[in-house]
């Protein structure tokens, strides 16, 4: 997301990851699940 103009504003680790981004009017928060030997990608961007 660095590529297209997002800034990371936190990222926290518990039993998943969460990544908070901005940009310009907008946020998104990118949360990670990991699970058996998978990924679970949950991606929730909107305007501030």
């Amino acid at each position: 997301m660095l590529n297209k103009g997002w800034t990371l504003v936190n990222s926290i680790k518990h039993k998943n990851y969460i990544l908070n981004y901005e940009k310009e009017g907008w946020a998104a928060t990118v949360i990670l699940n990991p699970n058996y030997g998978r990924t679970n990608i949950e991606i929730q961007a909107g305007p501030k």
